[in-house]
């Protein structure tokens, strides 16, 4: 394996006992070699990723003052980062990004939430989200639970790839701590560019 694969979860879901079979083994080497994999077939819909990444785009091209207004959760963990904030381990110079994090919309009487996560989950951060923005909210929340529901997926396969019981690792995602990572780099000028 020379490259990072791209696998199709279409495959997964209507192939034969063999092409899941092919399927789990696969990701497990991906995973194992890259620690990456492409996934085609996601079935979260084109129109809603388009419309996140319009959401983001608006927000990250708003006023500093606006974006400023859904920043400073504890630890970055919901809503707006600035530009040089975050730095890579041990890093000097911040990263050249600034960001926005979507996370599990728990709420105290959600129905996923489970009496052996309510302790855990009471103390995550509550989303934040721009005024005015209940469109970006809407789809943001959307798409968090379509790439949680594929996730889930792909981690019962990983699991049975490894002989363990399908739910060992998507079990995990229940009551987890997952979120959803806009990002934006800003443009950077090549150095063949003249000044």
């Amino acid at each position: 394996m020379q490259r990072i694969p791209t696998l199709d979860l279409q495959e997964l879901r209507s192939g034969s006992a063999a092409s899941r079979a092919r399927f789990a083994a696969e990701l497990r080497e991906a995973l194992c070699t890259f620690g990456f994999v492409v996934v085609e077939g996601h079935a979260v819909a084109p129109e809603l990723v388009r419309r996140v990444y319009a959401h983001f785009e608006r927000f990250f091209a708003s006023p500093a003052e606006e974006k400023l207004a859904c920043a400073g959760v504890r630890g970055g963990q919901r809503g707006f980062t600035p530009f040089g904030v975050e730095h890579a381990k041990d890093a000097v110079v911040p990263y050249a990004k600034e960001f926005y994090h979507v996370g599990q919309p728990w709420s105290a009487d959600a129905a996923c939430v489970q009496a052996a996560f309510a302790d855990e989950i009471a103390t995550y951060p509550r989303n934040v989200w721009p005024a005015g923005a209940a469109e970006l909210r809407r789809d943001s929340l959307q798409m968090f639970r379509a790439l949680e529901a594929c996730a889930a997926e792909l981690l019962g396969v990983l699991a049975s790839s490894f002989e363990l019981p399908r739910d060992c690792f998507a079990g995990m995602l229940r009551g987890g701590n997952s979120i959803l990572r806009a990002l934006h780099y800003p443009p950077t000028r090549s150095p063949h560019t003249a000044a």
